[in-house]
């Protein structure tokens, strides 16, 4: 397993509805102990052994033991449906390529997800994903400057400081390497995905910021909202989204800081010795 101490560990449960894979066939059953090895090596993790255990009725449990922790699968058939767990230590690891094998093989017509931080590590490398906004600061010239240096500046601090930054802009060289829409989207929700606190600066007129704060607030993502003392906020939903979820106001950039470390300090889990 995994010990690097500069990561969060999570924990996924997502639970599958409407399951049209026959979950009461015995075959079926077996024909999952493949299904979770190939899921499990997909995401690049190591399987140590898989067991699959079936009930006197029907449905069944199958247990993936990996190098970095476990895939469970267990079904109600007379539900259709499925619960899945999936425990991958390595962060690097992506639980969304397990869960798509699952998912072609359960073919559920609904589900849901949730995740648990069982460890909030050393800073050192903490996922941070900045939602700024990106479109209107385009000129036929080039990037806005004020805005380049403002968002440079922050990642650079964030940075030094021992945060990893994820920036959409970086990415894109501010504009120099444009992705398409289809391509960017699914690649920032990734990184949403899988971030510990996300800070974004808040425009009145950014409707991709106020879309990733809704990525944000769905996934329970802790949020740092920074804005111009005095600015208003461009949407009531966005006002009210300490509602949802963790979320704190500032107006410069010692105050993020400091807002920073409380976010983690209110997430961590302490580990007794």
């Amino acid at each position: 397993m995994n010990n690097n101490s500069t990561h969060s560990v999570k924990e996924y449960i997502i639970d599958t509805f409407g399951c049209k894979q026959d979950l009461a066939n015995p075959e079926i059953a077996k024909e999952s102990v493949n299904i979770l090895k190939i899921a499990a090596e997909s995401a690049g993790a190591k399987v140590i052994e898989i067991h699959c255990t079936t009930y006197t009725i029907h449905g069944f449990t199958t247990v993936a033991l990996l190098a970095e922790s476990h895939i469970i699968l267990t079904t109600w058939p007379e539900l259709n449906y499925a619960s899945i767990n999936i425990y991958l230590c390595n962060p690097d690891m992506d639980h969304n390529v397990v869960l798509d094998n699952i998912f072609k093989y359960l073919r559920p017509t609904n589900w849901r997800s949730s995740w648990f931080r069982h460890l909030s590590l050393s800073r050192t490398n903490k996922r941070v994903f900045l939602a700024t906004p990106f479109t209107k600061h385009l000129k036929v010239d080039g990037f806005d400057k004020s805005a380049f240096n403002k968002i440079t500046s922050l990642i650079s601090l964030l940075r030094d400081l021992g945060y990893s930054v994820f920036s959409a802009h970086e990415r894109e060289a501010f504009g120099k390497k444009l992705m398409t829409p289809e391509t960017c989207t699914i690649l920032d929700f990734k990184e949403m995905n899988q971030c510990d606190i996300v800070i974004a600066i808040i425009s009145d007129n950014s409707y991709g910021v106020s879309l990733e704060l809704g990525w944000a607030s769905a996934l329970k993502k802790p949020i740092i909202l920074y804005k111009n003392e005095g600015q208003p906020f461009s949407t009531p939903l966005i006002e009210g989204i300490g509602e949802i979820t963790d979320t704190i106001n500032v107006y410069d950039i010692q105050s993020l800081l400091t807002s920073i470390n409380e976010l983690e300090c209110k997430n961590q889990l302490i580990i007794a010795e």
